[in-house]
């Protein structure tokens, strides 16, 4: 109890020095009364949407009974899936939509609602329809660009060409000498599906029932979803440490907890099952089945997505760690704190945007920036990590940069389960190395430092406690 009580004091020394990240803009979530026309994303915009299906996503006031919601969107001719999904109720259009996307029809039947003061009780709504990846290039949501494989046996230990400026071996190693007890740690990789028989990933999925917890909202075996790129992301942050293949920042004690997001048909995708998914994991958590600290979202949403911005929110416990994405093949750069890119530029609490850096940590060529909306940088350059059938790959963006982050942090929550996320940034921040090839590109010019970062915890754990 002593121990506890001087990290918590050491920590509050450090977030004195360290920016109010709580002191944050919000970004706009409950506009005063019904908004006057509906929202709908730039990035599929009617005249792009190929398909059946429509989701519309509606915050009730508190005081709503159940059954008047329900009968709010039998008005609307949609399917209701789920209540409260963060303070939203979600519904479903299974046949045409066209009808439905009228945003003056949809107005008019809001207005005219049944009862009429259903209306009075609307506090927020939004349509939402899929996102369809037409290819596998870089304009889809993922942030990261393949190399070519490497045709490797598993057996091989991969070396990153950043290890020793991040410290990772030097970080494990100091750990194991130290004999540092690490509690159980979940990252929640928001992704399409990692390969589940991969030997890097097998061993650190949490099981139940001998199948691998996971989500995905239409109930499909998750084989039909394995990805590349969830596969190479789960395993930088959390994969298996057994001198092998690729070894994950936050080994040996951490788990991977795949939220695969991603449709068969016309490979569609739903921002709000990010959300479903991120409740259906709180749930297994407040059952005592999981323990997550950290999510990493290793992509981008093509709008101001409302109710993953209300997940992120509600999440408080929880450290975010974004990709702060890359550019689209033929442009420049651009300053995401001009151009929004979502999640990456919302300024919440509990984040942490990642850009990524080469070795003389210069901004790699590809990737974003922006002095309030990024938070680190991190290697973002032939990253090897693992790919489909057992192999390994290759790649590079924000999207490797991001896992790399989310494992130092599920590192620092394991050797101390009592730090707030506030506390876990301001370590990241504190021991992060400052660059000044990175200033006003990235908050405080820093990248990130493993080694620091878990030898700075671990003075305040064990050192002053003496």
């Amino acid at each position: 109890m002593k121990g506890a009580k001087i990290v918590l004091a050491v920590l509050a020394l450090i977030l004195v020095f360290s920016e109010n990240i709580e002191n944050y803009p919000q970004a706009a979530l409950n506009p005063d009364g019904i908004p006057e026309k509906m929202v709908i994303p730039d990035a599929a915009s009617p005249k792009s949407f190929k398909s059946p299906y429509g989701r519309v996503l509606i915050r009730f006031s508190k005081n709503t009974p159940k059954e008047t919601r329900k009968k709010f969107f039998t008005l609307l001719g949609a399917e209701l899936m789920e209540f409260d999904v963060f303070g939203y109720d979600i519904g479903r259009w299974q046949k045409s939509v066209k009808k439905a996307m009228d945003v003056k029809l949809l107005y008019e039947k809001f207005k005219t609602a049944n009862p009429p003061s259903v209306a009075e009780q609307l506090i927020d709504y939004e349509l939402e329809i899929p996102l369809v990846a037409k290819s596998k290039s870089r304009k889809q949501s993922s942030c990261g660009l393949k190399n070519e494989i490497k045709n490797v046996a598993s057996q091989r230990r991969f070396i990153h060409w950043f290890d020793k400026l991040l410290g990772i071996t030097t970080a494990h190693n100091f750990l194991q000498e130290k004999k540092v007890p690490l509690e159980p740690i979940g990252i929640v990789i928001v992704d399409e599906a990692p390969e589940f028989s991969h030997p890097d990933i097998k061993p650190v999925l949490k099981y139940k029932m001998r199948k691998p917890i996971y989500w995905i909202s239409d109930g499909r075996d998750i084989k039909d979803f394995y990805s590349e790129h969830g596969t190479h992301v789960a395993c930088l942050a959390a994969a298996h440490h057994d001198g092998k293949g690729i070894e994950g920042i936050a080994a040996p004690n951490a788990y991977v907890l795949p939220l695969a997001v991603r449709y068969k048909d016309n490979n569609m995708k739903f921002s709000s099952d990010i959300a479903l998914g991120l409740k259906y994991f709180k749930e297994l958590e407040d059952r005592g089945e999981i323990n997550f600290r950290v999510v990493n979202m290793s992509f981008y949403i093509g709008y101001d997505s409302k109710i993953v911005y209300a997940a992120m929110e509600s999440l408080s416990d929880k450290l975010f760690v974004l990709a702060a994405t890359n550019t689209e093949d033929d442009e420049i750069v651009r300053d995401i704190d001009v151009e929004k890119r979502y999640p990456a530029s919302w300024l919440l609490f509990n984040k942490l945007t990642v850009t990524a850096i080469n070795e003389d940590s210069l901004l790699a060529p590809f990737s974003n920036y922006g002095m309030n909306s990024v938070d680190i940088a991190a290697p973002g350059i032939s990253v090897m990590s693992c790919t489909l059938k057992g192999k390994y790959v290759e790649r590079q963006g924000t999207s490797m940069s991001a896992p790399l982050v989310a494992g130092a942090a599920a590192l620092l929550f394991a050797m101390e389960p009592g730090l707030t996320v506030s506390q876990a940034i301001s370590i990241i921040n504190f021991s992060g190395v400052a660059s000044a090839r990175l200033k006003n590109k990235v908050k405080g010019g820093l990248f990130l430092d493993i080694n620091s970062a878990v030898k700075l915890l671990y003075n305040i754990k064990y050192v002053f406690d003496k």
